[in-house]
């Protein structure tokens, strides 16, 4: 008795004869190879891209140009400057802060050697300074008071003092922190 297979029949139909077995070959086969040969070339170019892909991402850090670098300088020290141009004679006092962040007021302007005075410090730092002139000169009192740190000037201003008595003393004061 005969019975039907679908799954025999098909067998026997591409293996029973050689001219299903040479179209089989002809067919089926270069179209496997080629298959195979496709799957291999994408893998190797996905392989390839995803190694491209990681090393082009790997960027190394660089710190930024110094002109983007903010006057914070930790555990260093920062040079300051006072500066009196020109020095007044009617000069009553000067106060700045020292090293320490102390006031220190000076009496005596040839302390302040040229009109300048420059200490060493650490940041951060609030450099005061000020100055207090009693003029009795008849005449206006025209000078500059500058802050400068590491050469650079910070903070600086025009004072104008105007002639007058009794003069009860005109103060002129800066500041500027230095981080």
């Amino acid at each position: 008795m005969l019975s039907y297979n679908p799954e025999r029949q098909e067998r026997d139909l591409f293996t029973s004869s050689p001219f299903n077995r040479s179209i089989i070959e002809r067919e089926y086969i270069p179209l496997k190879l080629n298959n195979m040969k496709t799957t291999t070339f994408l893998r190797a170019a996905i392989a390839l891209s995803i190694l491209l892909i990681l090393t082009s991402c790997n960027k190394s850090i660089t710190s930024p140009p110094a002109a983007n670098i903010p006057l914070t300088k930790q555990n260093d020290a920062f040079e300051v400057e006072y500066r009196i141009s020109p020095v007044p004679g009617y000069l009553a006092s000067i106060i700045y802060s020292d090293s320490t962040g102390n006031q220190v007021t000076i009496y005596n302007p040839a302390e302040f050697v040229n009109g300048s005075k420059k200490i060493t410090v650490a940041g951060p730092f609030n450099a005061f300074f000020s100055t207090k002139i009693f003029n009795v000169s008849g005449t206006t009192v025209n000078f500059n008071m500058t802050i400068y740190v590491d050469g650079e000037i910070k903070e600086n201003t025009n004072c104008s003092v105007k002639s007058g008595w009794p003069n009860p003393g005109i103060i002129n004061t800066l500041e500027y922190e230095v981080q």
